[in-house]
């Protein structure tokens, strides 16, 4: 799928069959592909592995891939590197949103979510259900796991938990 501006009615419904779509776009140019994807459960775009704290495009994915901890971690990086982990420690949840979705935050009230979830984290709500990659969906190669990124306050654990809540909608 290729557009001179973003569409998101040209992505089509969720699920596994989006990894054939991405099969197609690896096919044309691996490199452009992987990073033109979002990865994980904070759907990060690959044209950002190296704000997450890796070292090239492939070693991001298989990350992706392998474990939610290594997705938690990058997450982790890529808020800290972009200046996003400020927004979270002092519970901005609009200024985070917008540094982390953009101008789509004001159409999808992200802000407001994240709210509504650290409020019920803090009441002692149970956290969102796990979500796991479809099956056969398999880390190109084997990576080290680092360490994710220390969350004292439990800020990041919330924008996990929304994550994971807005991915069980989307399918």
């Amino acid at each position: 799928m290729s557009a001179p501006r973003w569409n998101q009615a040209l992505y089509g419904a969720a699920g596994a069959h989006q990894y054939d779509r991405l099969g197609l776009a690896i096919a044309l140019d691996r490199t452009a592909a992987l990073e033109a994807a979002s990865w994980g459960m904070f759907q990060i775009l690959g044209l950002n592995f190296a704000r997450c704290g890796f070292a090239a495009i492939e070693d991001y994915v298989a990350a992706m891939v392998e474990a939610e901890a290594r997705q938690l971690g990058a997450f982790g990086e890529f808020c800290r590197r972009g200046g996003l982990d400020r927004f979270l420690r002092a519970r901005d949840w609009t200024r985070f949103a917008l540094g982390y979705n953009g101008s789509a935050e004001a159409s999808n009230a992200y802000d407001r979510k994240l709210a509504t979830a650290y409020r019920r984290r803090l009441a002692g709500g149970p956290p969102a259900a796990p979500q796991r990659p479809p099956p056969g969906a398999t880390a190109p190669r084997p990576v080290p796991v680092r360490n994710p990124a220390p969350d004292p306050d439990g800020s990041i654990a919330v924008a996990e938990e929304l994550n994971r809540e807005e991915l069980a909608r989307l399918r």
